[in-house]
C-alpha cells in the first residue's frame, strides 16, 4: 500500500490508498487509523483485507470497521 506523495504531513488528505501489485493474484490486509493517538484501543480503526484476482478483480473486505474509510482505492501493477 501507498499513498501520493507528499511534501509534508498534512499536505493532502489520505483518502487515497494505491495498492502496488504484481500480476499474479494475491491476497493482503490493511490496517488503517489516525496514527495520533491511541483511539485504536477503542476500535477507532479500519482493517481491510484485498483479494486481487488474476485477472485484476480486486474484491475489497473490511473486516473491522471504525474509522473514516477511503474514498478511493486503486490498482497499480509493478
Amino acid at each position: 500500500p501507498t499513498y501520493d506523495p507528499m511534501n509534508y504531513i498534512g499536505e493532502k488528505p489520505l483518502d487515497t490508498l494505491c495498492l502496488l501489485t504484481t500480476p499474479e493474484g494475491e491476497v493482503c490486509q490493511h490496517y488503517q487509523d489516525n496514527g495520533e493517538d491511541y483511539k485504536y484501543q477503542e476500535g477507532e480503526y479500519n482493517l481491510y483485507r484485498f483479494n486481487k484476482s488474476k485477472d485484476g478483480r480486486l474484491d475489497t473486505e473490511l473486516v473491522h470497521e471504525g474509522y473514516e474509510q477511503y474514498k478511493t482505492i486503486e490498482i497499480k501493477a509493478l
